[in-house]
């Protein structure tokens, strides 16, 4: 087949790799799905401000967020990963979604279920040093795993009449979330490893007799039993049902077994049963591991008896986090557990922070825990594992705002990432080793979190930047603005100065400026300050205003509790501005869900009543009551911690 790439004379070099990274994807596909390529061409197109990437059958398309360069000194190695995982997703995608065709949109998830997890197995194979399922535990399963565990969402498999009146109130562009994108990833890996051959053997006959067809779950099932997975039904459960399990493990080491039960992700959600692929990894007392992994499954509500080896003191299961769910232990269990957690491998640590938060969020488990989990790792340098667990603060935190021990929260956190900070540093010289990106979430965290050190140290360099016209390392300009529009000296002067830096981006196109200054205008201590910049954003008489910039800036408000308050007000006083841009739908929905998403108190509750009291007739009612529930389930959340929360703060 013939193979181009078409992109601007100044991306050559990253045009070869492209080139290169797709050549290679494409040969391994062909060998593991015993398939050729079956077009006469293939090229590559770097198109910009499309948006994402597309996998037309010939003709790939990218944006430019999207086509990793590995020269460019700006684009970190995450980013590079991360663009090339994109690649390898539409490579796939000639065979998942081109070769085969999901019947209608509610089962879309054969097309990018399959991308996702193939798209990561690829890269994994052709760049081993990567170690690229952490990344794909980190950007794909626990993000999924974060906002399924309420159970509200749509399942992987949505209702045959997507798009029309349903009782999930699921639009089209639902089939295009998420959930079917990582969760049905996850799911695929999840079997993938369970059954490793037979996965293999059933996945060519799947691609092989539905070729230039368009099969269905049905058939996935079929041709999974007749590879001789028996309860191959059982994917069907993972599949249409809302939420996942949490496995409860206790160990009973004089008799020398483990009982196993299961639980939904939320105990608000109805009796739910799944198979469940486990492994378990028991320990001595010494912290070594004993034997070999123990493999067992389970679909039964428990408690099942499962044999381990002798002496064993603690065990951990879902060790790598293959499956999509989470696992509770007995207290003493999760303390042995967290006092070996800086020593255990990366994908251990995830498997750590994944089942620990999953439990939390699901109020079975208190959020104390996750604060001793996070000082377990105060000397750690892995930016896997921080990226990790600072996201699933950043989706907690903001929660607590108005909890008298909200600030504690912070300090705490600040404290046990000082020696992180350290680590990075505040210019590239002190660590020249350290990724880019990485240092900006570092240092941003820790001064949003206030802590003192790093407030100076970002103040001074800022000082240097407006009285002595000093340069702002790339990496630390968003900390730096931040603390800057924060200051308690004069606020509205430093505002006025990265307002005037942020309209100087923009006529210069320096986007990443324009985004840092942004940020930093969103953090302003004042109400009024936060309401300037979303008009100054959102220009209410141009209807070219780019919907990722009104979305980028609604996320960032949230972060900043005296901007969340105005946010919510514009979101419910300016709503016909926000349907004008986003027209009725999916994507009309995803404000006013931003929204819910942050709200925990009964009066933000009440607000929140009477936006869709308002605006009913724009929502399906699924829609309206899942945004409902899922205010309820953040005021459970913040309720069923609060005394625990005290109490440890106190201490």
């Amino acid at each position: 087949y013939q193979r181009r790439v078409r992109a601007p004379p100044s991306l050559a070099g990253s045009s070869s790799f492209v080139l290169d990274t797709t050549v290679r994807s494409v040969q391994f596909f062909q060998n593991l799905f015993n398939q050729s390529y079956s077009f006469p061409k293939l090229d590559s197109l770097l198109v910009p401000r499309r948006g994402g990437a597309m996998e037309n059958w010939g003709l790939i398309m990218y944006d430019t967020n999207r086509w990793p360069n590995p020269q460019d000194p700006n684009q970190s190695f995450d980013d590079v990963q991360a663009s090339t995982n994109t690649i390898s997703h539409e490579v796939s995608h000639q065979w998942w979604g081109n070769s085969i065709t999901c019947t209608w949109w509610n089962e879309t998830y054969i097309n990018e279920g399959f991308a996702r997890y193939y798209g990561y197995v690829a890269i994994n194979a052709l760049f081993p040093e990567w170690n690229n399922w952490e990344q794909f535990v980190r950007t794909k399963t626990l993000p999924a795993l974060n906002i399924d565990q309420s159970g509200l969402y749509p399942a992987v498999i949505k209702p045959s009449n997507i798009g029309g009146n349903n009782s999930l109130g699921t639009t089209l562009g639902s089939a295009f979330d998420i959930i079917t994108y990582n969760k049905g990833g996850s799911i695929n890996r999840m079997f993938a490893e369970f059954l490793g051959p037979t996965w293999d053997k059933a996945m060519i006959s799947f691609l092989n007799t539905y070729k230039f067809a368009n099969p269905t779950l049905d058939d996935l099932i079929h041709s999974l039993q007749e590879a001789g997975f028996e309860d191959a039904h059982h994917l069907r459960t993972w599949l249409t049902t809302p939420g996942f399990p949490v496995v409860y493990l206790e160990l009973d080491s004089p008799r020398n077994i483990i009982r196993l039960s299961q639980k939904p992700s939320s105990l608000a959600q109805r009796s739910q049963l799944w198979y469940i692929p486990l492994t378990i990894i028991a320990f001595d007392s010494a912290l070594n591991p004993i034997g070999n992994p123990i493999k067992t499954n389970f679909s039964l509500a428990g408690p099942i008896v499962v044999p381990i080896p002798p002496n064993t003191n603690f065990v951990i299961g879902n060790p790598d986090t293959v499956g999509y769910f989470g696992v509770r232990y007995t207290p003493e269990n999760w303390e042995k557990i967290l006092s070996v957690t800086s020593n255990s491998s990366t994908l251990v640590k995830l498997s750590t922070i994944s089942n620990l938060f999953v439990v939390i969020g699901g109020c079975h488990e208190l959020l104390t825990l996750g604060f001793n989990l996070t000082r377990s790792l105060t000397n750690e340098k892995d930016p896997t594992v921080w990226r990790s667990i600072l996201s699933q603060w950043d989706l907690i935190l903001h929660h607590f705002y108005l909890e008298s021990y909200y600030g504690k929260m912070e300090l705490f956190l600040a404290k046990n990432l000082e020696t992180l900070v350290a680590y990075v540093g505040w210019n590239s010289t002190v660590n020249p080793n350290v990724d880019k990106s990485f240092r900006e979430l570092v240092l941003f965290t820790s001064v949003y979190f206030e802590d003192p050190v790093s407030l100076a140290q970002a103040l001074t360099i800022y000082q240097d930047f407006t009285v002595k016209n000093k340069s702002i390392p790339v990496e630390v300009t968003k900390a730096v603005f931040w603390a800057a529009v924060r200051s308690r000296t004069d606020p509205i002067l430093e505002y006025n100065r990265i307002s005037e830096i942020y309209t100087k981006a923009l006529i210069e196109n320096d986007e990443w400026l324009a985004s840092s200054a942004l940020i930093g205008l969103m953090g302003s201590i004042e109400p009024y300050l936060c309401e300037k910049t979303l008009y100054q954003i959102i220009d209410t008489n141009n209807s070219t205003t780019l919907l990722e910039k009104i979305e980028f800036a609604f996320q960032m408000i949230k972060l900043n509790p005296a901007g969340k308050i105005f946010a919510t007000y514009y979101i419910t006083s300016k709503f016909a501005d926000i349907e004008r841009w986003y027209g009725e739908g999916t994507y009309l929905e995803r404000i006013p869900n931003m929204l819910v998403e942050s709200t925990s108190t009964v009066v933000e509750r009440e607000t929140i009543y009477r936006f869709f009291n308002e605006h009913y007739q724009k929502f399906s009612e699924a829609f309206i009551r899942r945004c409902v529930q899922q205010v309820d389930f953040n005021i459970q959340f913040v309720s069923c911690n609060s005394q625990s929360l005290e109490r440890f703060f106190t201490n």
